[in-house]
């Protein structure tokens, strides 16, 4: 458990901006570390390569600012994907595709 923690928090340290908007590490489930940023975002990690996840959710976090979403969660345990569950605006209505 101990080092998972240190590993995933290395990994934040690695990149200063990350480590700033860090303020939770929860070891719950080993084999999937979830951290969670200041604003309340809830990210599952997965298992290993938290330095290159962590460098991937700060793409992630540049781009969904830059497009003006707020996450709400983000999931980084599969190989290629990042799925992002965003905030609502209030007013809209759920749409499947």
């Amino acid at each position: 458990e101990v080092m998972v923690g240190m590993a995933v928090l290395s990994a934040f340290e690695s990149k200063p901006e990350m480590l700033k908007a860090l303020s939770e590490i929860n070891l719950r489930d080993l084999e999937n570390p979830r951290v969670i940023l200041r604003g309340g975002v809830v990210v599952d990690l997965g298992s290993g390569h938290f330095r290159g996840k962590v460098d991937q959710l700060s793409q992630v976090l540049e781009e969904l600012k830059r497009l003006g979403e707020k996450p709400k969660a983000i999931d980084l345990r599969f190989a290629r994907q990042v799925v992002v569950r965003r905030i609502e605006p209030a007013g809209t209505t759920k749409k499947e595709v």
